[in-house]
């Protein structure tokens, strides 16, 4: 099968984001769609050394872009030092690790960039991952497709039944809770189109973290390269299991 998924772009998303791009042949960046507020595309949690056990790392943004496509929506650059905290705060976590200097260099270089598109800015960080988990995936984003000529009649479900037609893939893989809003009569329009619909089953690994107490999962994929290091980070990042299929 020809597996086809999809997601909005997500600030230095969890493994289990990368996993379900690994498991596909193709993947698209659902860019033409609203900025949704207090979503993960603009913040993420990392492991710290307080109490809490983790802190979020959150992007400020440009209230007067919001109302935009996400494509569209601008960085709040009046807050200055947004930039410099986030890398603080990233040094405070992880300065003991075993692979903290391999991996902060390179986290340092992406903030120096000037970027206020939220979207672009973002990308950067998910570009990091996919070379440094060696994914080589085919990517697209949504807003060149109907550039191209894809259809913006449909919505939802239906509009990413479109899109894996018109990537001539035969199959598109959901996340685990799709269930929610997938609803059967658009489950129908999957089965009349012969096309499969997937769910995403993500086992998360466990592995050696440097702070006190239970292992926490499904932090950003920060965690694992400063815990583990690239080149073994590449190991614990398999493919998502498929728990149904359905023709």
């Amino acid at each position: 099968m020809k597996i086809l998924s999809a997601h909005q772009l997500q600030f230095i998303p969890w493994l289990g984001f990368f996993s379900k791009i690994k498991t596909s042949k193709k993947y698209v960046i659902l860019d033409d769609l609203k900025y949704s507020n207090l979503s993960f595309q603009t913040r993420n949690k990392i492991k710290n050394i307080s109490l809490d056990n983790w802190t979020w790392l959150i992007i400020p943004i440009n209230k007067k872009s919001t109302g935009n496509l996400f494509s569209d929506v601008l960085i709040d650059e009046k807050n200055k030092n947004w930039r410099s905290k986030h890398l603080k705060t990233i040094h405070q976590s992880y300065s003991k690790t075993k692979y903290f200097d391999e991996v902060f260099t390179d986290i340092e270089n992406i903030y120096k960039s000037e970027e206020i598109n939220l979207s672009k800015f973002i990308y950067t960080f998910i570009q990091y991952g996919l070379k440094t988990f060696k994914i080589d995936t085919e990517i697209f984003f949504q807003s060149t497709l109907h550039e191209q000529g894809l259809s913006r009649s449909n919505k939802k479900s239906l509009l990413l039944l479109d899109i894996t037609k018109y990537l001539d893939c035969d199959c598109f893989l959901f996340g685990s809770n799709a269930n929610k809003y997938f609803l059967d009569q658009e489950k129908n329009f999957f089965k009349k189109d012969k096309v499969h619909y997937l769910f995403q089953k993500y086992n998360h690994p466990k592995y050696k973290q440097i702070h006190p107490g239970d292992f926490l999962p499904n932090l950003s994929f920060l965690d694992i390269l400063f815990n583990c290091g690239k080149t073994n980070s590449v190991k614990y990042l398999e493919k998502s299991e498929i728990n149904k299929s359905i023709l």
